[in-house]
């Protein structure tokens, strides 16, 4: 079969998708240019569009959320997820690039480093990260740095799903109802006892759960993203610094415990003891 190019000006691949505006994007600062660096570059860059349709996924399952479709934020959890996994496949890819290779070029990324993505910072905020030590790095930026504050002043993801539960008549306590969302939350016992309530009922409440359990796995795999990346730091430069300025290594290993769920964790800790109430 014969296809026939069109003849007109109507819309096509290329100009849909901006193909030639995206394979223009790659500017190597090496001198002469260094393959790799081609790597590193598109691969940051693809991170950053995922980045783009993580936000606002993060934002479309919020709002549905706040109208109480439950099977909706179900799925968009789902596609974070499987978003998420795709990121941590990255890494395979950049690995095929030696630490020799990487350092051939490194000190031609300073002082820029992916400590500096907002779009991930904001990532991290969304789901209840709320770090002031953050906010510092962004201050030359002044637009950056007020969607920042703006962002920590709202409610989290979790916030949003405790108040989901609150509507449908489970017990939140005020003060993390009313909490300053600019701190970071810590947890509740009494928000972990509702939880055990809901997993210890399962009949009853099967789809409350299984939404709990894609929001653990999306936790899970952000984790694992943040383990992965650590391994391939230590692997590419050792212990040296950060070309941000941040201690790099050590600044990554310390990162490895975070997690958005912090109530989801700890019922772990309860689950199999008597059932709540009894």
């Amino acid at each position: 079969m014969t296809i026939t190019p069109p003849t007109d000006s109507r819309l096509d691949y290329e100009s849909y998708i901006r193909v030639r505006d995206l394979v223009s994007l790659q500017k190597p600062e090496s001198s002469p240019v260094v393959h790799d660096e081609y790597l590193f570059i598109i691969t940051h860059q693809a991170y950053e569009l995922w980045f783009r349709m993580m936000a606002l996924e993060t934002k479309e399952l919020c709002r549905e959320i706040e109208q109480d479709r439950l099977s909706r934020f179900h799925d968009s959890i789902n596609r974070l997820v499987k978003i998420q996994k795709l990121l941590n496949q990255q890494l395979d890819i950049l690995e095929t690039m030696t630490a020799h290779e990487f350092n051939i070029f490194r000190d031609h990324l300073r002082p820029a480093s992916g400590f500096q993505s907002d779009q991930f910072r904001l990532l991290e905020m969304s789901f209840g990260l709320r770090k002031e030590s953050v906010l510092k790095y962004f201050e030359r930026k002044k637009d950056i740095h007020a969607t920042f504050l703006d962002a920590q002043k709202k409610p989290s993801v979790f916030d949003l799903w405790l108040r989901y539960l609150v509507r449908l008549g489970f017990k939140i306590p005020e003060d993390v109802q009313k909490r300053d969302f600019s701190k970071q939350y810590e947890g509740s016992e009494t928000v972990q006892k509702t939880i055990l309530e809901i997993y210890q009922k399962r009949d009853e409440y099967y789809p409350l759960i299984q939404a709990m359990e894609a929001m653990l796995d999306f936790d899970e795999t952000f984790a694992l993203w943040r383990y992965r990346h650590v391994l391939m730091v230590q692997r590419m430069i050792g212990v040296h610094r950060g070309t941000g300025g941040s201690s790099g290594f050590n600044y990554l290993s310390s990162t490895l415990s975070l997690r958005f769920f912090t109530d989801l964790w700890q019922v772990r800790n309860l689950l199999g003891t008597t059932p709540y109430g009894e």
